[in-house]
């Protein structure tokens, strides 16, 4: 759990998107092609140390709807497997309401509406790591809190690491059951602290940390 300046956060984020994934949609054909030769030397360098290749599902900050259909055969398209089954409907389709737009047009979607759908698509993809930018956007507090424990459910019953980058500090620490207190000047030195609890943490410095 990661919440940090936005422009910060926001290009972790897609620095550890393009690493992982290099094929992603989100970047031009010749840094594809630099980004593959890295990540090759990068792979064997892993596989040398005993590390396994790991799969990443990531919600992007900025959605842009392109399909063209509804919402029920985006997620049959997409993520067909865990669309129809039980324990995930259970645990992330209905506690999102997507039944309350299951029918409707993707391009005609809300801004929250499209911020749930692509969480339930992040999700609902199999993968080792879960990168989720700002899953706040367009939400309001109640379902805030209702995205917030969502996620933390799903990232914790299915045992995989959720890294989320989130400025909304309620949901944040709502994420969160530890706080890293970073001090320091900015871009020039930083010492942290030990991960403590939410109360004794200094907020105003504060980074939440969750074992997620």
């Amino acid at each position: 759990m990661l919440s940090d300046e936005e422009e910060k956060g926001q290009k972790l984020v897609e620095q550890l998107k393009k690493k992982m994934d290099p094929e992603s949609e989100h970047y031009k054909e010749d840094e594809l092609d630099k980004n593959n030769e890295n990540l090759e030397k990068v792979q064997v360098k892993l596989q040398e140390m005993g590390v396994p290749k790991l799969n990443v599902s990531y919600k992007p900050q900025k959605i842009s709807p392109k399909f063209e259909g509804t919402v029920r055969q985006l997620l049959h398209a997409k993520i067909r497997d865990a669309y129809v089954h039980p324990q995930f409907t259970t645990d992330v389709s209905k506690p999102l309401n997507m039944d309350g737009i299951i029918d409707n047009e993707v391009q005609n979607l809300s801004g929250g509406e499209l911020q749930r759908t692509a969480i339930v698509l992040c999700l609902g993809k199999p993968a080792d790591i879960y990168l989720v930018d700002e899953p706040s956007a367009y939400l309001d507090s109640e379902q805030r809190l209702l995205c917030a424990r969502v996620i933390k459910r799903f990232i914790m019953h299915s045992k995989k690491c959720g890294f989320i980058v989130e400025h909304d500090f309620i949901m944040a620490t709502y994420l969160a059951d530890k706080v890293v207190v970073y001090e320091g000047t900015p871009g020039v030195d930083c010492s942290a602290g030990p991960p403590e609890g939410l109360l004794t943490g200094e907020t105003c410095q504060a980074i939440p940390y969750s074992r997620l």
